[in-house]
């Protein structure tokens, strides 16, 4: 339930025109990075149809895309490509 409400929130979010490009200041963290990391897949395919990027890495170096394919994520990685 709490991951279905997540994709709620960044879907209206999203809807409202919130950047899906948006890094934190200090360490470069996307919302796209932190799908990738928590595997949220639903969340993940949301933020890149809205035109997340996948290449930008944040303050260590990892980008949604490392992020993903080190968890296997096939279908985020098929759409990141």
């Amino acid at each position: 339930k709490t991951s279905a409400r997540l994709e709620q929130v960044a879907r209206a979010l999203l809807e409202a025109g919130a950047n899906a490009n948006h890094e934190t200041p200090q360490q470069h963290v996307t919302a796209l990075n932190m799908a990738c990391e928590s595997e949220h897949e639903a969340c993940a395919v949301l933020l890149l149809r809205a035109g997340a990027a996948a290449d930008v890495a944040d303050a260590w170096g990892d980008t949604p895309w490392s992020i993903a394919q080190s968890k296997g994520m096939q279908s985020v990685l098929a759409l990141m490509q």
